[in-house]
């Protein structure tokens, strides 16, 4: 996939009009750029002018040059009124470049690819909790919370996932494992060192919080905020009861023994954003200290339940003995579960067949 998409992007431009040309600062292979119906004079006044063989100066020149029918070897193209610029190993993020008779062009930002298996949360604020006459109290009050934007896994943690983790790291197998850090069912499932067979692509069960941090850790991740597991559950969706809309539906997810086992992930169809098993399947361990009346206090933005940083949390979780949140509900939990907004709590150390995990990833600074 290139830079600006895959497929170039066509943009109508007239008179006074912004083309604005989407970048991804990251990406240093080549592009394709269409500029379509720009009727303007070819006259062009340099915002930022320099040496004449500055990278911006060979783009603009370029840029005239297919605006006023010519072609520069194989890098461009102008059939039918479109201009096509093809490859341009020299064409990198530049703000506001030139003006041509009131005809500006401009280069953006788009966001990066997100990393394998993952799903880019953009960043924005949402209405997190619930008004429904029938959600505990601890869904309210409703609030607003702006959110960093992140990537979030996919689907959930699975068995060989997390089978890579403890032969990575032989302090977390089953039979090593800190007593401290679990409440003595970890891996209940599990032979040894081997998962269930023909139970690769379930999520991982059997994993307390302390285990689910180690493992994130290990991944380049950490555990979601609750906050930002609740904005990329929804969906993209307001004011909804659930990850797909206000009508509870077996087909969605696998809650109340309807299945009668967990279920490989992404059996069920995603959420708006392309996630699996937001609800149901199995709960999913979050960074958060559990608080029911934490939303009457909540911090607008990037909200985290706690004394602490999140940074503090990974680095020192080993000494943490506060309850955590769980969120998403699981195979075995009651519909009144799975709404988007309902928590809840559990021990550090618990370890059943309900609970695994999905990580996110913060973004780069740019």
């Amino acid at each position: 996939m290139g830079c600006l998409s895959e497929h170039p992007h066509r943009f109508k431009a007239n008179r006074h009009t912004v083309i604005t040309v989407p970048i991804n600062l990251n990406c240093v292979s080549s592009q394709t750029l269409v500029i379509q119906n720009c009727q303007i004079n070819y006259k062009a006044s340099l915002i930022h002018p320099a040496s004449h063989n500055t990278v911006e100066n060979r783009f603009i020149s370029a840029l005239i040059g297919f605006l006023r029918g010519g072609t520069d070897g194989d890098s461009c193209k102008n059939r039918d009124g479109v201009i096509v610029m093809k490859p341009m190993s020299y064409l990198i993020p530049i703000i506001t470049c030139f003006f041509i008779a009131g005809c500006s062009v401009k280069m953006n930002r788009i966001p990066p690819v997100a990393p394998e298996g993952m799903v880019l949360i953009p960043a924005g604020e949402f209405l997190m909790g619930s008004d429904n006459a029938n959600a505990p109290d601890n869904e309210r009050p409703v609030h607003a919370v702006y959110v960093d934007a992140f990537y979030i896994d996919k689907y959930e943690v699975t068995n060989a996932q997390y089978k890579q983790f403890i032969d990575a790291n032989p302090q977390w197998q089953k039979d090593r494992i800190d007593k401290a850090l679990h409440d003595g069912s970890y891996l209940a499932l599990w032979n040894g060192n081997d998962y269930p067979i023909q139970k690769a692509s379930h999520p991982v069960v059997y994993v307390s919080w302390y285990a689910a941090i180690a493992y994130a850790e290990w991944a380049g991740k950490r555990l979601p905020t609750e906050a930002e597991w609740e904005k990329a559950a929804r969906g993209g969706l307001t004011g909804k009861t659930y990850a797909w809309g206000n009508n509870l539906d077996s087909s969605k997810a696998n809650y109340n023994y309807n299945a009668k086992d967990i279920t490989p992930v992404g059996s069920y169809p995603p959420n708006g954003y392309g996630l699996y098993d937001m609800a149901g399947n199995v709960w999913e361990w979050c960074l958060d200290a559990y608080s029911g009346d934490f939303y009457a206090r909540s911090p607008r933005q990037n909200p985290l339940c706690g004394p602490n940083s999140i940074n503090w949390v990974m680095d020192n979780f080993t000494n943490i003995k506060t309850h955590r949140v769980v969120r998403s509900g699981s195979w075995l939990s009651y519909p009144a579960a799975l709404p988007v907004s309902f928590r809840s709590g559990d021990t550090p150390t618990n370890a059943n067949d309900t609970i695994g995990l999905r990580c996110v990833r913060a973004l780069r600074k740019p």
